[in-house]
């Protein structure tokens, strides 16, 4: 996985009337680990690589264990 970006370079996307709505263009491509699923996806037609325009509204890296309530 590689992921660049700086948290300063990122401008929050804000509501109508509130603030910009700036967008960013994320591209996303996956690489499974064997050649088999590589063949299988291809035929059926699953993307292996996408991109979107997306806002951030608000934007955090979880590293801890998120699934524990506590």
């Amino acid at each position: 996985m590689h992921v660049v970006a700086d948290a300063a370079d990122i401008r929050l996307w804000w509501p109508v009337g509130v603030g910009a709505q700036p967008l960013y263009e994320v591209s996303v491509s996956f690489e499974p680990a064997s050649a088999t699923v590589v063949e299988s996806a291809r035929k059926s037609g699953a993307p292996l690589a996408a991109s979107r325009r997306v806002g951030f509204r608000y934007f955090a890296l979880v590293t801890g264990n998120d699934t524990d309530p506590a």
